[in-house]
């Protein structure tokens, strides 16, 4: 099957398969496309108008495609185009609205977010990038559900008559109570100080107490931390963070007040319940690991993996030894697969990818690796899948990964931006030509505009002679350090 060689979108043509054949084997698919622009040119617009052509072409819009023998290119026909298919992509949180007809969507969904997602495209994603990781589950809370629940709780349930078990403890939370809320009016910058001071202080020793009282204050039992782990996850559901945490101090004999109601018994019902599933799991599983951090142990299967993903229990599931940036990267790219496998599963041989800005929130190392990963990724699935043909349009604003890209695979939406000569070429070059920006920052241009000013009229202060030595553009700095010779002359 021919490649696709040029779209033509709402009058725009973009080339996205160069014709030279010094570039035929560039990457291991067959091509690699990228859009450069600034936010507003139309990136985002444009891939998602590409996907509705493949899905259902308008008069407007055509698909040129290259000939098999390598000249001159030709129109796809409706049977052609009947055997394409597009797998989109977005890093960013928003939703577009594609066509269902030879289209997938592999967006990862809000309600998809911190799942561990199919866990057998997920290991094979680690087999292609030669990553090595076990699912790992972990029952634990985080220290901010004491400031943020439990503490909030203490201070309601005071005002509606509850009280510490313990008449010492309860003697020292009643004046810390007051200390945290009745603290003097600042009036002076140290008053304020001390003031803000005296809180903390007040608020840490609440906190210790609530520790001391619920066991959690040096080594916690597992049950103990069974129970504050369900606290954490049913807080993260509910509006009504304070009367949650007021109920389970209740419940846990830590307060002692007026007779509950039906609220409370609800409260009540919910935490058993979950704890209650929380130990059959548990008690079935081997390998736990108990430290001050929380529970830990090993998945056995996939199965089991998948259980506890549907399951209402505190356990939370993840993958172990995986950096967030290479944790993105294998989500991303699992749900690539998937979408490919999709239309696979459809009959469609032949799949256009469209990836907006999937390096969108990978540190700059990542970046760096993003291309040369997607393309080994890319590869084994055209391989696997046996396509006859994937090609890849992505967007960026990474200067990075621009420099992975020969000039021809380049295009910048913006009209009075000209990519030239992109593929490694040193970052200030390709951040001016390639995508009409600088890459000094226009706060530090703006001091140093007055650093300038300073040393040409011979004004310059100590805090002035502190920053020349600080630019780190030799370029720059000697330029300055000339015009400070030139004043003085």
């Amino acid at each position: 099957m021919a490649l696709i060689h040029k779209i033509v979108v709402d009058d725009r043509a973009l080339l996205i398969a160069p014709r030279r054949k010094v570039f035929a084997n560039f990457f291991g698919i067959d091509s690699c496309h990228i859009l450069l622009g600034r936010n507003g040119a139309g990136k985002t617009t444009l891939l998602t108008r590409i996907a509705e052509m493949v899905a259902q072409p308008r008069g407007d819009s055509e698909i040129l495609l290259a000939r098999e023998d390598g000249h001159e290119a030709r129109w796809m026909t409706a049977d052609e185009r009947r055997r394409h298919g597009a797998v989109f992509f977005t890093a960013l949180p928003y939703r577009r609205a594609l066509p269902k007809t030879r289209v997938v969507d592999a967006s990862l969904r809000e309600r998809d977010r911190g799942t561990i997602g199919d866990i057998d495209i997920f290991r094979h994603v680690c087999r292609e990038l030669d990553v090595h990781t076990s699912l790992r589950a972990s029952i634990s809370f985080s220290q901010t559900l004491f400031s943020e629940v439990l503490l909030p709780a203490v201070v309601q349930g005071r005002q509606r008559g509850y009280r510490f078990k313990d008449p010492h403890l309860d003697d020292i939370a009643e004046k810390l109570l007051v200390a945290l809320s009745d603290a003097p009016q600042a009036f002076t910058v140290e008053d304020s100080a001390e003031s803000d001071k005296g809180r903390r202080k007040a608020k840490q020793e609440l906190i210790h107490i609530l520790k001391s009282q619920l066991s959690a204050a040096e080594y916690i039992s597992r049950g103990r931390t069974i129970e504050l782990a369900v606290l954490q996850k049913l807080a993260a559901r509910t509006r009504d963070k304070v009367e949650l945490g007021l109920n389970f101090l209740i419940w846990t004999n830590t307060l002692d007040g007026p007779a509950t109601d039906r609220r409370h018994e609800r409260y009540l019902a919910t935490f058993r319940d979950m704890i209650d599933e929380t130990y059959r799991h548990v008690d079935s599983l081997a390998e736990i690991e108990d430290d001050r951090d929380g529970i830990y142990f090993v998945i056995p299967s996939n199965e089991e993996a998948s259980v506890l993903e549907r399951s209402t229990t505190a356990i939370q599931v993840a993958w172990d030894q995986l950096s967030s940036g290479m944790q993105a990267l294998i989500d991303q790219f699992s749900r690539i697969r998937g979408g490919i496998e999709q239309l696979h599963q459809r009959g469609i041989r032949n799949i256009l990818l469209l990836i907006d800005e999937g390096d969108a929130y990978l540190h700059l190392d990542w970046q760096r690796r993003y291309v040369e990963l997607l393309d080994r990724f890319l590869t084994g699935m055209k391989r696997d899948f046996d396509l006859a043909t994937l090609q890849v349009i992505l967007t960026t604003h990474s200067p990075v990964i621009a420099t992975d890209f020969p000039s021809a695979m380049v295009t910048n939406l913006d009209d009075d931006v000209t990519p030239r000569r992109t593929f490694a070429a040193p970052l200030d070059d390709i951040a001016l030509t390639s995508f009409g920006t600088q890459t000094l920052g226009s706060f530090a241009a703006q001091k140093i505009d007055a650093l300038h000013a300073n040393l040409r009229d011979g004004n310059a202060t100590e805090a002035d002679a502190a920053l020349l030595e600080e630019i780190g553009d030799l370029t720059i700095q000697n330029a300055l350090r000339r015009v400070a010779k030139g004043s003085q002359s």
